[in-house]
């Protein structure tokens, strides 16, 4: 009996506590609404990533090549956003590449990379003329802009942004074998599929 007590409180809980979050969304929606943000109506669309651009170079796939693009370079990136019913999709950093420099067996510096993925939380889209956020939990997560027929989208993302998803890995190696710690944004574009 204590059992199914103790089951049915828990269970109370959490229903209390998503109907707390979606009233959360709701007020944050309308206060939003009221700075003439609304809802994107992306429903159903699909973007593909088509750029991700820091301002420095590196060369995670140690090629010789150094791009500015982690296209180029890794193949750990979110490749898509797909906005659902409720005109929200998945955080475009659940999956990532880190980098860092170790040294090989010869005490040469070496770049290294891998793959990183976090909770991958759905954002809700909002959208005033060619400006769009992306929100969860009342709070802005990331802001954007779409182009006039919303066929493309990007997001410039602040670095302090990336530093909480990165964990700290975060070294490049430049072409001159000096380290950088990168503290700069990234430009992420995708188009309509």
């Amino acid at each position: 009996m204590m059992k199914k007590i103790t089951l049915l409180i828990l269970f109370s809980a959490i229903l209390w506590s998503c109907e707390i979050s979606q009233e959360s969304d709701l007020e944050f929606i309308q206060e939003e609404e009221e700075t003439g943000f609304t809802p994107c109506n992306f429903q159903g669309r699909e973007y593909m990533v088509t750029s991700y651009l820091y301002d420095i170079p590196f060369d995670l796939n140690n090629d010789g090549m150094y791009s500015n693009d982690i296209l180029d370079e890794a193949g750990c990136y979110v490749s898509t956003i797909e906005f659902d019913e409720n005109d929200s999709a998945l955080n475009m950093l659940s999956q990532f590449a880190n980098a860092t420099v170790t040294t090989d067996v010869n005490g040469n510096l070496v770049q290294s990379s891998g793959c990183t993925f976090s909770d991958g939380a759905k954002l809700t889209c909002l959208k005033n003329g060619q400006a769009i956020i992306l929100n969860f939990n009342n709070a802005i997560v990331y802001e954007g802009t779409s182009s006039s027929n919303d066929s493309v989208i990007t997001f410039t993302i602040p670095y302090e942004t990336l530093r909480q998803y990165h964990l700290g890995y975060h070294n490049i190696l430049n072409e001159d074998g000096t380290i950088t710690n990168y503290e700069v944004p990234v430009t992420i574009t995708f188009e309509l599929q």
